[in-house]
């Protein structure tokens, strides 16, 4: 709302404020106008309106658009998924034979660098895409708010790790194929960033957002299938949600100084 408090000319005004810090990024207090008159003999005082002013976030770290070169870095590591996945499809290079995850290949034979191949393998047209949707929309975010320090980097760093712990308990001769994991992960990740960075809304607000996204994106939409791995979609998303708070807490300065916040007066 707009104030306007004219007083008379021959009236000089006191202004008190007393401000009591209240949390983060509301802070209620008691605005008090003292008016003075030199002159007993002047006309009657003006009446005295009592405001509080109230701090309100107008920006955040992610309430602007992300960085369009997150979108370019995420269509180039989509490409390279694709990429990947057709170079296993027609075998170049043999690549049936040393692109797939197993427990015997990374375990028993020491191929621990197919924990990263195998990132880049799908089984079929359908799993690719499956995949490339989720993982384009949350790079471009991640790479665009984040850096590329976020995505692609430490993405496929922890994606490699989720394949080990996934072929852990999985038959030593099953393969693992897919960057499944990874998209959880860039989920979990995400959800958790937005969660702590957007103080526009209220907790009630995130909380809703955050657990209506997750249900909606990550749910499975079809009865069980043995042969789609639930166990990298659960290791993923939960490391990846707590990726994400050490990562908010670790920048947390950095977070805080871009809160941009104005002061408006409430009567």
């Amino acid at each position: 709302m707009s104030v306007d408090t004219h007083l008379g000319s021959s009236s000089p005004r006191d202004l008190d404020v007393n401000t009591k810090k209240m949390g983060s990024h509301k802070c209620p207090a008691t605005l008090t106008l003292q008016v003075e008159s030199p002159d007993s003999t002047d006309a009657p005082e003006a009446p005295v309106e009592a405001f509080i002013p109230e701090t309100i976030v107008r920006e955040t770290w992610i309430s602007k658009r992300p960085d369009s070169m997150g979108f370019v870095v995420s269509a180039a590591m989509t490409f390279l998924l694709a990429l990947g996945s057709i170079i296993y499809w027609r075998d170049l290079g043999h690549a049936l034979s040393w692109m797939p995850a197993s427990y015997e290949a990374i375990f028993d034979h020491h191929s621990v660098w197919r924990a990263w191949s195998s990132l880049f393998a799908h089984a079929d047209e359908k799993h690719l895409l499956g995949n490339s949707f989720l993982f384009f929309i949350l790079g471009s975010f991640l790479s665009g708010y984040f850096g590329v320090l976020m995505f692609p980097l430490m993405a496929f760093v922890f994606g490699g790790f989720i394949q080990i712990l996934v072929v852990l308990k999985m038959n030593p001769e099953a393969q693992l194929l897919g960057a499944s994991g990874i998209v959880f992960w860039m989920g979990g990740v995400w959800l958790s960033l937005y969660f702590l960075l957007d103080i526009k809304r209220s907790l009630y607000q995130r909380s809703l957002r955050a657990l209506g996204v997750g249900l909606l994106l990550f749910f499975p939409a079809e009865a069980f299938d043995p042969q789609v791995s639930y166990r990298a979609h659960l290791i993923g998303f939960a490391i990846g949600i707590l990726w994400g708070i050490t990562y908010y807490f670790l920048r947390r300065r950095t977070f805080i100084q871009a809160i941009q916040t104005e002061l408006v007066l409430e009567q």
